[in-house]
């Protein structure tokens, strides 16, 4: 009993393919990725959890600013989460991470179920 949402698909699809490459990225393509939808109360909640090396607290402050990269020169310009972050919020959602080092990490993308409001241009 998933509820329709309105929301821009190219640029959702865009934001998950970003996090789906980090995280396989993260894994050297070795692991495992999960992904979750479900229906939490008045809310849509994608999750995308993987099992690769999780990140330390500070990382995790960083990881949504523009030009911030762990990965190693010219594997990556930093852009990948801030544009995942501005197209998440663009479609009235909110994106959280849990990482914990050694535990892996997971995206949390929460929509609100009743927001049928004109997508943000």
């Amino acid at each position: 009993n998933i509820p329709t949402l309105f929301l821009d698909g190219i640029q959702i699809q865009h934001a998950i393919l970003n996090l789906l490459n980090n995280a396989a990225d993260a894994m050297n393509n070795k692991g495992t990725i999960e992904i979750s939808l479900q229906a939490e109360g008045e809310s849509v909640v994608v999750r995308i959890k993987d099992n690769g090396p999780g990140m330390e607290k500070q990382v995790q402050e960083n990881i949504f600013d523009p030009f911030f990269t762990t990965k190693k020169a010219q594997k990556g310009l930093g852009l990948g989460l801030s544009i995942t972050y501005r197209l998440i919020t663009r479609n009235g959602g909110t994106i959280d991470v849990v990482s914990e080092p050694g535990k892996g990490s997971e995206f949390i993308l929460t929509f609100d179920a009743n927001n049928t409001k004109d997508l943000e241009t």
